[in-house]
């Protein structure tokens, strides 16, 4: 029994490395664009609006809330 959960355990992250590891350009997206989002604080959610082509990044810093776009 216990060696059969092995068995299981590596073949699930043998399959995980296979699947993470598929050509980046494999998928309908791709990155076209990179860029820092500076200032204080860090980001909490991302959501994309793919009508607009913009990507929404809600930011919190000590005291602060905004969103950069």
């Amino acid at each position: 029994m216990r060696k059969s959960l092995l068995v299981f355990a590596v073949a699930i992250f043998v399959l995980g490395a296979f699947v993470l590891a598929q050509a980046p350009g494999s998928g309908p997206y791709s990155v076209v664009k990179t860029s820092k989002v500076g200032g204080d604080g860090g980001w909490d959610y991302v959501n994309a609006d793919p009508d607009a082509r913009r990507l929404y990044i809600a930011r919190t810093a000590r005291g602060s809330m905004r969103v950069t776009v």
